[in-house]
């Protein structure tokens, strides 16, 4: 997809479903140049935060992320990503914001009952869902960021 406002859609849907996973990728797939390990910091920490979000994304001690705070990062998230990636693909900044802040509210809004009512019906343990979850997310992730 060489569309920056698909690129900056589909990071936004990612941002949706795991807050730091978006950067995290986007950060890792920079062609930016580092100098002296300046991006050793950032990838580091943003590679902590996503596996510590998709393990935390197992428990029951996670609340929902529709609630006001995780939904807050998640649009932030995705709107700080979507303008990257717009940019980085020829787009402007201020679309790219607003399509990956709007696609990652939908996305979060929509992966959580999308999940919630497959449990109901499959009968499907949350582990199952929540692992196809991070599967379609890294996939869309690495779509966007490629």
């Amino acid at each position: 997809m060489a569309n920056p406002y698909g690129k900056a859609i589909l990071i936004g849907i990612v941002a949706g479903m795991r807050c730091f996973l978006a950067p995290a990728l986007l950060l890792r797939n920079s062609d930016e140049p580092c100098e002296s390990g300046s991006c050793t910091i950032p990838n580091t920490a943003l590679s902590f935060l996503a596996a510590g979000e998709i393990v935390g994304d197992k428990t029951p001690y996670i609340g929902n992320r529709t609630d006001p705070g995780p939904l807050f990062g998640r649009i932030v998230s995705g709107a700080i990503c979507g303008g990257a990636v717009a940019k980085k693909n020829g787009g402007e900044m201020a679309i790219g914001l607003i399509a990956g802040g709007l696609s990652a509210f939908a996305s979060a809004h929509a992966c959580y009952l999308t999940r919630r009512e497959l449990a109901k019906v499959t009968g499907a343990p949350n582990l199952v869902l929540a692992l196809a979850e991070d599967a379609a997310a890294f996939g869309l992730g690495s779509a966007a960021v490629k």
